[in-house]
């Protein structure tokens, strides 16, 4: 079915994953790689959509749709392949099932919260098996020997070694799927008995063949379970409602409720990125002040800062865009892009001034001057944002945040250091005879 639709060239299938691979999904989780075609002329977020449909339709089957750049970044800040994620901490395996069906039920109603997936709520077929410990005294076997026994049959093991063009190849020793097919095949694995031989493994242990959770994680030494979700809107509001719907939920007192993914790594970001900020806004002062001679002119680049961040803010929120570790990555862009204007013009008032212009003259006339420059550098970095901002292109579920942000910020500092810098150093003016410069200090 999704060979059929218009745009893909081919699928690739993977279920479980292997041993020592980067990927992170169990035995009972799977991927379908999708590649499209190398025309270009494909709406990837319409094809995105059809394949919802699709999931949507197949029973038993719980699936999200996201971009392989995306997911695997996602995967490698948090763990998870999603952005957000909402684990559930508890003791009781069955409370903890219960509470995550009431958060789930909950998730889906709230606006801005979108693929809210749990992959735990399906049950799987198991088989488990029990020794008895009077049948194994009676028939004469160890319980270590009995456990290897079955762990070699049913799991396998590497039990030796041979060399192969210098190289060592692992023996790996496992039942052929015929004979581990199901009940009946446990029942005959065959266990050591101390005195020779072997016998049935039924004759030893209670096998049954039941449905179970899927997976038993633990954290933070307590069982927890995790709900993925995409945030689709502003996140602090997203997380505001959401608050306040689960606390109108009744769980028992055990169970604990965190916010995990890309998003709870923010959160602990977030107090982080503020002496990110700050050292960043200290060291730009130190290189303005030994590039302008001046201990104030470094203040009025950086007193901007703050509008420009607004311009940011603004758009994002009017492009309802969620906020990401690549967006923090852009405010630190913006800082240095915007301070760089402000140098600019900063210097040639400083330089007309040498040439005996007073203050007005000598900013009116550094404005004027760089004007049209700053415009033409800033548009054509604005023009090839367009892509990005839009979502065009491979990976715009990536990028768009990123450009969206950007585009804005920029378009506030080129405004912004036109009309507000120039007021701002007017307006320092005074302050400006009372502290020399460093140049005169020097003389």
């Amino acid at each position: 079915q999704i060979l059929a639709l218009p745009g893909v060239h081919a699928v690739f299938r993977r279920t479980g994953s292997p041993e020592s691979s980067f990927y992170i999904e169990g035995p009972d989780q799977g991927e379908l790689v999708v590649r499209l075609d190398k025309t270009g002329k494909h709406d990837t977020t319409a094809l995105k959509h059809k394949l919802d449909q699709l999931l949507q339709k197949m029973d038993g089957v719980i699936g999200r749709v996201n971009e392989p750049t995306s997911e695997k970044l996602d995967e490698s800040f948090s763990g998870l392949p999603a952005l957000f994620g909402i684990t559930l901490y508890g003791t009781d395996l069955d409370e903890l099932y219960s509470a995550a069906a009431q958060v789930e039920a909950t998730a889906h109603k709230l606006p801005g919260l979108a693929n809210v997936v749990n992959n735990t709520k399906i049950p799987v077929d198991q088989i488990s098996i029990r020794l008895a410990p009077d049948k194994l005294g009676l028939r004469r076997v160890n319980t270590k020997d009995a456990a290897r026994a079955i762990r070699l049959a049913m799991q396998g093991a590497t039990i030796s070694e041979v060399v192969k063009d210098q190289k060592p190849v692992p023996i790996f020793l496992r039942f052929q799927s015929q004979f581990r097919k199901g009940i009946e095949d446990v029942r005959k694995i065959p266990i050591p008995v101390v005195d020779g031989g072997s016998i049935p493994l039924s004759q030893v242990a209670d096998i049954r063949q039941s449905s179970g959770h899927p997976a038993i994680a633990h954290q933070h030494g307590l069982r927890s379970l995790t709900l993925t979700a995409e945030i689709d809107g502003n996140p602090l509001s997203v997380i505001h409602n959401l608050n306040t719907a689960l606390a109108g939920l009744h769980f028992p007192p055990d169970i604990q409720i965190a916010y995990t993914g890309e998003y709870g790594q923010l959160i602990k970001t977030a107090s982080q990125m503020f002496w990110v900020f700050l050292g960043s806004a200290l060291l730009v002062y130190g290189i303005i002040a030994l590039q302008l001679n001046n201990l104030l002119d470094p203040l009025v680049v950086l007193g901007k800062l703050p509008m420009d961040f607004m311009g940011a803010a603004l758009a994002l929120f009017v492009t309802r865009q969620s906020i990401d570790l690549t967006v923090f990555i852009g405010f630190i862009t913006l800082i240095g892009v915007s301070t760089n204007n402000g140098i600019v013009v900063l210097t040639f008032a400083r330089n007309f001034r040498e040439q005996g212009m007073g203050a007005v003259e000598a900013i009116r006339e550094a404005t004027r001057v760089r004007t049209r420059p700053m415009i033409l550098t800033q548009l054509t970095t604005l023009l090839a944002l367009i892509p990005a901002a839009l979502g065009l292109g491979d990976g715009p579920q990536l990028l768009q945040p990123l450009g969206i942000m950007l585009f804005g910020g920029l378009t506030a500092s080129t405004l912004f250091t036109l009309s507000l810098l120039p007021t701002m150093y007017m307006a320092t003016e005074r302050w400006r005879k009372i502290i020399p410069s460093r140049t005169k200090k020097m003389a």
